[in-house]
């Protein structure tokens, strides 16, 4: 019998708590306008690159060819320049590929060039692109083919 009354004391208690909670007469919060954030372990003002190419040419042979030789700040981003030899007997053409990054490796502009190169010779090269950069921004030759 004892058994019975803990049982249904207990199940009334159950009832009166689920019960409780339907008949609230607190009103919804009203959503609050979130300020903008900036991209997290970023400075103010930078943002991710979003159009990063995933498919860059890059061929050992050239690539040894191509020296990126300055990284540098410009008016609207940064730019990244260097140069180009061809040790072959015939004329070619290089694609350049270069990611700008922050000192912590997280890509936030890139830029691509054809280079033309004589046989037997050498090009200068640059590369350029607009976005927000901070003062530590780093140009990786990502690829040449």
């Amino acid at each position: 019998m004892m058994r019975r009354s803990c049982a249904l004391a207990l199940a009334a208690g159950v009832a009166a708590l689920a019960l409780g909670g339907c008949g609230t007469e607190d009103p919804a919060p009203e959503p609050k306008a979130v300020e903008k954030q900036g991209t997290p372990g970023l400075p103010k003002g930078v943002s991710v690159a979003t159009d990063v190419p995933v498919d860059v040419p890059n061929n050992p042979e050239v690539r040894r060819n191509v020296q990126l030789a300055r990284c540098e700040k410009t008016e609207t981003g940064w730019r990244a320049a260097g140069t180009a030899r061809n040790p072959g007997q015939r004329a070619s053409t290089y694609a350049v590929t270069v990611f700008f990054t922050t000192d912590t490796a997280t890509v936030i502009g890139t830029g691509a060039a054809r280079v033309d190169v004589p046989a037997g010779g050498k090009t200068d090269w640059e590369v350029a692109a607009d976005f927000t950069a901070p003062d530590k921004t780093l140009c990786v030759l990502r690829g040449a083919g």
